[in-house]
């Protein structure tokens, strides 16, 4: 099982949206790994996003790399400061590959609870708009495998 970690491209700050919807600068940051990933024919089953509209429209952007039709669901648990444990229990069970577009620190933290078992150690620096591969080997064991970020490419 492959499982691809997104952090949001960037978005507007509160004060001048409520909803924080991408800024053009995030439009680009998600426009520019979705055209890079494309020719990967990444083999993504499932897309879960937040909920909150800048999750949802890079999940949407991103959407467009994938290699077969993908459907975006929202998914509970995945706002900045959710306890990773619950969704990693929800993960251990699935044998799809899945990507999950959310926030900061929920994503370094669930990573960290992954590949480390300590959802206080946060081994990946992520960026916005920054997409990470992980890996389940073999039951509770996770690897990173790559990561990508937009001023990389």
């Amino acid at each position: 099982m492959k499982l691809y970690l997104l952090q949001h491209a960037d978005a507007f700050s509160s004060e001048q949206y409520k909803d924080r919807p991408l800024t053009e600068q995030g439009y680009l940051q998600a426009m520019k790994i979705t055209d890079h990933i494309r020719p990967l024919s990444l083999s993504i089953d499932l897309i879960w996003h937040s909920g909150k509209t800048r999750a949802f429209q890079t999940a949407k952007i991103i959407r467009a790399a994938a290699k077969n039709d993908v459907s975006l669901e929202t998914q509970s648990g995945l706002s900045p400061t959710d306890d990773p444990k619950l969704l990693a229990e929800k993960i251990q069970g699935l044998r799809k590959n899945l990507m999950i577009v959310g926030h900061l620190p929920f994503l370094s933290r669930l990573a960290g609870l992954l590949l480390t078992g300590n959802s206080d150690t946060e081994p990946i620096a992520f960026q916005k708009a920054g997409l990470v591969c992980l890996e389940h080997n073999e039951p509770g064991t996770w690897q990173l495998c790559w990561m990508l970020t937009p001023d990389l490419l």
